[in-house]
């Protein structure tokens, strides 16, 4: 496990940079916002123009649903001792692409994600993000539904609401409703998300 500080600890106050970084955040270990004791550093995301705290608000509630998914890909991580964020080169060792495609990575086994980086275009801050779908799965767009085939590389665009997450056809991604303290409240409802494609597993499950 290791942590980062969302937005930065020090430089120059970027509204959109910082944005996107919650959204990378919440598919990491820890979903940390910190930064130096600078008023125009404040980490605290009602501080920000409404779009960013819209956007903000999205990606924490999107960490809080994936709790379970998380808590699970976590355990697997105990008693394996594989990272929770994978590069895809551990899931994919003898397929070359998987060692030129830095900008994505595997949240536990069953999620594809390649956070945004970019500058947005436009009042919706459009950015793009080059994925390549590794083969022998279908993968599915977390946020809009849309099916991609494994094996072919994409460039994904999404406006400053959403950010490239994708589900590995076929597994279950278990999941709860918005909790305001998820890492206190009891799973008293699991919801599990599911993907035609394949019959597979979850960590953990």
């Amino acid at each position: 496990y290791w942590s980062h500080d969302i937005g930065g600890h020090t430089g120059g106050r970027n509204e959109e940079s910082y944005t996107r970084w919650v959204q990378f955040g919440a598919t990491t270990a820890a979903l940390r916002s910190h930064s130096t004791n600078k008023p125009d550093l404040d980490r605290r995301p009602w501080l920000y123009p409404k779009w960013a705290e819209d956007s903000m608000r999205i990606a924490f509630h999107f960490r809080s649903e994936i709790l379970p998914y998380v808590y699970s890909s976590a355990w697997q991580t105990y008693k394996s001792g594989v990272s929770l964020n994978r590069p895809l080169y551990l899931e994919y060792p003898d397929l070359e692409p998987a060692y030129h495609n830095g900008q994505e990575f595997l949240l536990g086994d069953n999620l594809l994600v390649a956070p945004i980086t970019m500058p947005g275009v436009g009042p919706g801050r459009v950015g793009r993000q080059v994925v390549w779908f590794p083969p022998g799965d279908t993968w599915y767009n977390i946020f809009t539904g849309e099916k991609y085939a494994g094996g072919q590389t994409r460039i994904i665009s999404a406006d400053i609401n959403e950010f490239p997450v994708f589900a590995r056809g076929g597994a279950p991604v278990p999941m709860q409703p918005y909790r305001d303290r998820p890492g206190e409240a009891a799973l008293d409802t699991l919801r599990v998300r599911c993907y035609p494609g394949a019959d597979g597993k979850t960590g953990g499950y």
